[in-house]
Parts: C-alpha cells; sequence; structure tokens
C-alpha cells in the first residue's frame, strides 16, 4: 500500500467516525417555550337600566366629549347610601343642564349614569358631586376611576344606541302608546297628595306652592311607581321606597321644578320692586311747639315698651296735643314693604271712638 492509498483509507475512516458520533449522541434542539397568560374574567359590571331618550336640543353650544378617557376595568359593588345617590343624581342633572345642554347626547348619558349609580364607587360619586362629571376622572385614581370610567363607557355606548334607534319610525309609536298608557285616576291622587303635602310641609316654604304646582303639571315625566311613593310617603321620604331609576324621574322633575320656582320668585319680586307705588303719607298742616323738659322722652319711652309686649301688632301711630304742642311718634310696619310713620294714612275704623267721644 503506497502513499496515496494509505491516505485515502484514513481520510474514510474518519468520514466514518464522524457519521456514527453524530448519530449516537443523542443531542436535540433547544424548544421554544409557551408561557400560558390566565386573563381574569370581570367579577362584577353595572347593569344597564333603559333610559328614556331625552328631548334633543341644539347642538350649536355642544360641549366636548374628554378628549382621553382613563382605561376601563371593572368596577366593584358598593353598599347603598339613598342620600349620596340623591346628591349624585342631583349634581348630575345639575352639571347636564349647565355644561352639556347642547350635546344631544348629554342628556341620557346623565341619565344612565345615574340609572346605574351603584356601581359607581362612593368616592368616586363624591368627586362627581364636587367637580363635575368631566373634572371628575382627574381627582379619583384606581378602582374609583376604574368605576366611573366603566360606567362612563356603556351609557356612552348605550346613547349611541338609542339616538340610531330614535330615528326608526316606530319610536314615535312607542311614545304614543305611553302617553296612552297613563293613570289619570294615580295622577289625580298624586296632585291631591302634592297639595296637602304643601300645605301641611312647606307652608312657610317661600317656594313650596310653585314647586308643588311644577311637580303635579309635569306628572306625566314620573314614573307610576314614584308617583305612587309620594302619595304613600310624601316628596321628601320616597326616595328610601323606591327603586333608584324611579327615583330618577322624580328627581329630574324635582330640580327642574325648583329652578322654575326660584326663577319666578325673582321675577315677581323685581316686578313688584319697579311697579311699587310710593307709599301715601300725610303732612301737619299747621306748625305746633314741642312739650317741654323731658315729657316727649316719657312719651316714647311708654310706646316702646307697651307696643312690642302686644302679642298681635303690625304698627302703631301716636299723637298727643295740647294747648298748641304737639308730639307724633310711630313703631312698626304699615304694611310689608313700608314702615309706619307718624304721616302714615290709616282706616279710621275703630278710631274715630275717641273722636266721637270727645265731641259728645
Amino acid at each position: 500500500m503506497n502513499l496515496t492509498q494509505q491516505y485515502k483509507w484514513i481520510q474514510a475512516l474518519l468520514i466514518s467516525t464522524a457519521f456514527i458520533s453524530s448519530c449516537t449522541t443523542g443531542v436535540s434542539a433547544p424548544q421554544p417555550t409557551h408561557n400560558v397568560v390566565t386573563v381574569e374574567e370581570p367579577t362584577a359590571a353595572p347593569t344597564m337600566v333603559p333610559s328614556a331618550l331625552p328631548t334633543k336640543v341644539p347642538t350649536e353650544t355642544a360641549t366636548a366629549l374628554p378628549t382621553e378617557l382613563p382605561p376601563t376595568p371593572v368596577p366593584t359593588d358598593t353598599p347603598e347610601d339613598p342620600e349620596l345617590n340623591r346628591k349624585f343624581g342631583a349634581a348630575v342633572q345639575d352639571y347636564v343642564r349647565e355644561s352639556w345642554g347642547g350635546w344631544d347626547e348629554g342628556e341620557f348619558i346623565g341619565q344612565c349614569l345615574i340609572d346605574n349609580v351603584t356601581s359607581i364607587t362612593a368616592t368616586a360619586r363624591e368627586a362627581v358631586i364636587q367637580h363635575g362629571i368631566d373634572e371628575a376622572f382627574n381627582g379619583v385614581s384606581g378602582q374609583d376611576l376604574a368605576s366611573l370610567s366603566t360606567a362612563w363607557d356603556l351609557c356612552e355606548r348605550e346613547a349611541a344606541s338609542a339616538d340610531e334607534e330614535s330615528d326608526m319610525p316606530e319610536e314615535s309609536d312607542n311614545l304614543a302608546a305611553v302617553a296612552e298608557a297613563s293613570n289619570p285616576e294615580l295622577d289625580k291622587a298624586f296632585a291631591t297628595a302634592v297639595e296637602e303635602f304643601v300645605a301641611t310641609s312647606w307652608a312657610s316654604w317661600s317656594h313650596g306652592v310653585l314647586v308643588g304646582q311644577c311637580l303635579v303639571e309635569n306628572a306625566d315625566l314620573i314614573t307610576d311607581p314614584a308617583k305612587q311613593g309620594v302619595i304613600d310617603y310624601g316628596p321628601e321620604k320616597v326616595y328610601d321606597f323606591i327603586s333608584q331609576t324611579d327615583g330618577s324621574s322624580l328627581n329630574t322633575v324635582w330640580s327642574d321644578c325648583k329652578t322654575v320656582a326660584a326663577t319666578a320668585q325673582a321675577e315677581i319680586a323685581q316686578a313688584a320692586a319697579e311697579n311699587r307705588p310710593d307709599p301715601l303719607t300725610f303732612v301737619p298742616s299747621t306748625a305746633y311747639g314741642s312739650f317741654h323738659g323731658g315729657i316727649e322722652a316719657a312719651f316714647q319711652a311708654a310706646v316702646d315698651v307697651e307696643f312690642p309686649a302686644a302679642v298681635e301688632k303690625a304698627g302703631i301711630s301716636v299723637a298727643v296735643f295740647t294747648d298748641d304742642m304737639l308730639w307724633t311718634y310711630a313703631s312698626g310696619i304699615a304694611s310689608s314693604t313700608a314702615e309706619m310713620t307718624p304721616n302714615t294714612p290709616s282706616r279710621i275704623w275703630s278710631a274715630s271712638k275717641v273722636f266721637l267721644g270727645a265731641l259728645i
């Protein structure tokens, strides 16, 4: 075997050894791993309560929606707090009226937030009461922010859906059916209950009569359960005995009626001030002398002691005349808009007895 043959034989041996080695090592390439991520299912979500589609208003002054909304985690259940819920509802209604007055979907979203108040944490509700709806997002964090954000997103979707449905022809038919389903006997009992409550519990409230009349006139905007609750418990305690949805219908009318009453009272007061006539007056036509020493002071002291002690009184005008000397004095009021003065005219009535007795 020459050198060339020996070289080829060694080369073949090396190739065979490498082939056998690669077949018997048992080494395999590393396999990719798969990490399983467990996604937690929501534990609770607000129950959406159908809300009546609000009357559309012009959009020229529409307030823009928040441009950046927080993420929408799921809120936790919150214990019921009727007083907090009522304040929350009133705050939302005020904010919708004052800040979203020209936004088509604003009223619907506001009512939806009220209907789903129990899905919003108490802290988030307090933020809405103190700062308003849009600004409340900057005043809360964590679970409070999550609950408010989730309710907002759901209500915004509901508003968009309701707006689409409102364009359907069947909507007018549905509204007509609701009007036909009114209960005249219930409305009559509701009006009677409100009038009796105004007479007994709101007698000293200057706006009470106007608010009561407004509630009766807008009874068709209040749900039947809410009206029955007013009949059974009165318009103040009723919120503790009816659902949040029924309470919202009553609270909406209540808030509007208070605003109407306050505006009406202000207009009446302004008109009265502008048209109030000058008070009548009598001026003596003759000059008289004064009493000597401290006699006039004694006269006034007697009136100041006796008149305030009277149980029923309004105003008094006093005069003492003798020997060309005259002393006059007045105290109290002549009317609801004028104080009594010595020159204020008075009806004769029983005062004529004094002069008639002296004449006799």
